[in-house]
């Protein structure tokens, strides 16, 4: 009978976190950017580098016309050019940022009012275009629906991949419980099902409808890669183009959907996106608690934007679908994943182990940009 070490248990606890990166399950892109510390004249980085993007979208809010903070020029130095640029754009947002503030013209200062508006900017349609849309989804919509000879069950390949996560992580508790080898961990076989077809990363996770989203990913076709949005919505015979698959959002209604790709290859995994065409209220943690976690505990993650149902927390041991809030402030999970129960058992007489792992939310609303992060120990 082998005895464990400390080393031999965090061997077996790195294939656990490094799982995901086997398997093709959901990524989040940041490519819509979030603002998420105040701004003034002195402060640089790539969030000043964004903001000068947004403001030279507009030509009446522009940096500059020509040279260095002009469109294609931009900085990530915040100067008095960028200043004079922010007040214009707060000037245009008078009920957004100068009302709620009590001011009656810009001042230049990036605080919580305009970077919600820049943030929204960047996600969601002005009013009037979410009357259009409306309009655009009541005569299009069954342009992409799914007809009954199309209906395919969307998450064929996701089973495929739990199905062997499963074999492994058992394969795995059972050497640690007999402390034995873990032994072969079919890593050959993962890797043959994602080089069938599989999706990689969209562009962007949220957007609003015309918005284009590029889809990386293996094993795309030359042409007739059907882009399934949930189990109703469609969008057909798809170029690639450069190794990439590019679509835009069609007018069908908002909320979270879950996206394959289908083609003589097969079906690849899913991964989500979430179609926004209203004003919605921010996905954000503000904190979880305990900080500290054992196997099986119960955690309070307090925050906004929470829908009554369907939220799903994603951990750095993988997703909890289906979570409710009563308030939407709050949201309640208990914290046990099959792949760490053997070790959470071994580690309760050895008290030899703890690391840290993300928590975040998903939902109808968005999702959060910046995880929070707790301590697992035992």
């Amino acid at each position: 009978m082998h005895m464990f070490s400390k080393k031999v248990l965090l061997s077996f606890l790195l294939v656990f976190l490094m799982a995901p990166f086997f398997f093709a399950q959901d990524t989040v892109s940041a490519a819509k950017f979030f603002f998420l510390r105040n701004l003034r004249v002195g402060d640089s980085g790539k969030d000043v580098f964004e903001l000068q993007k947004i403001l030279n979208a507009d030509p009446l809010t522009q940096v500059a016309p020509l040279g260095i903070g002009s469109p294609g020029n931009e900085t990530a130095f915040f100067g008095n050019l960028t200043k004079n640029a922010v007040i214009k754009y707060q000037n245009f947002h008078v009920s957004s940022i100068l009302d709620p503030a009590g001011i009656s013209s810009g001042n230049g200062y990036v605080g919580q009012l305009t970077r919600n508006t820049l943030n929204n900017s960047t996600l969601l349609t002005q009013s009037q275009d979410a009357s259009l849309a409306t309009v655009d989804t009541i005569n299009n919509v069954d342009t992409y629906t799914v007809r009954p000879e199309e209906k395919i069950d969307i998450y064929q390949k996701d089973k495929q991949y739990e199905d062997i996560q499963a074999q492994i992580v058992a394969k795995i508790n059972n050497a640690i419980k007999n402390r034995l080898p873990a032994g072969d961990l079919q890593l050959d076989e993962i890797k043959s099902i994602n080089n069938n077809v599989a999706i990689t990363e969209l562009s962007v996770n949220i957007g609003r409808v015309g918005d284009v989203v590029t889809i990386n990913g293996l094993g795309f076709t030359s042409i007739n890669n059907n882009v399934y949005i949930g189990n109703t919505y469609i969008i057909r015979n798809l170029p690639v183009q450069a190794g990439t698959i590019s679509f835009k959002v069609p007018p069908i209604p908002s909320g979270r959907y879950d996206i394959v790709i289908k083609n003589n290859n097969g079906i690849s995994n899913s991964t989500f996106f979430i179609i926004s065409s209203v004003a919605m209220i921010p996905v954000t943690i503000q904190s979880v608690t305990p900080e500290r976690v054992a196997y099986g505990q119960n955690i309070t993650i307090t925050g906004s934007g929470f829908t009554p149902e369907n939220n799903e927390v994603f951990t750095t041991f993988g997703k909890i679908k289906g979570v409710v809030s009563v308030d939407g402030k709050t949201l309640s999970v208990i914290i046990a994943p099959e792949s760490m129960k053997e070790i959470a058992s071994y580690g309760k007489s050895n008290k030899e182990l703890k690391f840290k792992i993300e928590i975040g939310v998903i939902n109808g609303n968005g999702y959060t940009v910046t995880p929070s992060v707790i301590t697992f120990t035992y």
